[in-house]
């Protein structure tokens, strides 16, 4: 079986390149606001739901890296001057950015072993990348597909 941990780190460097790019355009995609709905939906039905227990993670993290700020000691004001000089300029893109933060935030490795865990957060992910063009290669497919889960895992042992 293929090492899932690396998958899963080749599958967020992807995502995180690709989402990169977006913020860092001029132009808006067209299907911005489609990708933000199903983004804003996958956080608020996990809000109400209360699935988070840390609830900002490595968030804070994933957004600095994404807009640019990803200076070694941002300070806790910079990064509030950051985002809400995001918020006042571009506001739509300030909000694709904290939720795409929050949603990949919450796909660690152990994620793709778990097919409701892919169902309740990489296929909302996915289908909001989609949204803006993002194409997975095969073994993103295939890890969304749950190829990697516990339950379809190649059995070793005797029988």
């Amino acid at each position: 079986m293929a090492n899932i941990q690396i998958i899963a780190e080749r599958i967020r460097a992807r995502h995180i390149d690709f989402i990169t790019r977006i913020i860092a355009s001029e132009r808006h995609p067209q299907s911005l606001e489609a990708a933000v709905a199903l983004l804003a939906s996958r956080f608020v039905t996990n809000r109400f739901e209360d699935r988070y227990t840390d609830p900002m993670g490595d968030a804070t993290g994933l957004w600095l890296r994404i807009t640019g700020n990803d200076d070694e000691g941002v300070s806790r004001a910079r990064f509030d001057r950051e985002l809400h000089a995001m918020i006042r300029t571009n506001p739509l893109m300030a909000l694709l950015s904290l939720l795409y933060a929050d949603a990949e935030d919450a796909i660690d490795w152990y994620v793709w072993l778990d097919g409701e865990a892919i169902e309740r957060e990489a296929i909302p992910l996915a289908n909001a990348l989609s949204a803006l063009g993002y194409k997975p290669t095969r073994e993103e497919r295939q890890a969304l597909g749950g190829l990697y889960t516990r339950e379809r895992a190649p059995q070793t042992g005797n029988c």
